[in-house]
């Protein structure tokens, strides 16, 4: 524990100084939409991808960054990354989509029924 603590504290270090860039998954985790927004910029084809640098890990996931704001309830990074095309049905490791993950969160809920029913997908 105190190695990840340490971990931490570098890595915000190293971001404070500008020597370290956060990944499309921690912006999204952490509301940074404007983050979510340069990545993208630069790599669209990211809008859906699964986070993998944890694959084989006890923390395995490969959440998609929409994954990530909805379950962290970050109504503006979701809607941004709504907009550029990020699927709300994309299932992660064992299934379960970003639309589920949203059950409970009313107001996330809507917006992602939304964008699945403006896709012309059905609804799960």
């Amino acid at each position: 524990m105190r190695f990840l603590t340490t971990l931490g504290l570098l890595s915000v270090l190293l971001l404070s100084v500008g020597c370290a860039q956060l990944s499309i998954w921690e912006y999204a985790r952490n509301g940074n939409t404007e983050g979510v927004r340069k990545t993208l910029d630069a790599d669209p084809g990211l809008v859906n991808a699964p986070h993998l640098d944890a694959i084989g890990t006890d923390y395995d996931n490969r959440w998609s960054p929409l994954r990530y704001a909805v379950e962290a309830g970050r109504y503006n990074t979701a809607e941004e990354l709504l907009e550029r095309g990020a699927d709300p049905l994309q299932p992660a490791h064992g299934g379960f989509t970003p639309y589920e993950a949203s059950k409970g969160d009313s107001k996330m809920e809507r917006m992602l029924r939304e964008a699945i029913e403006k896709s012309g997908k059905p609804l799960p």
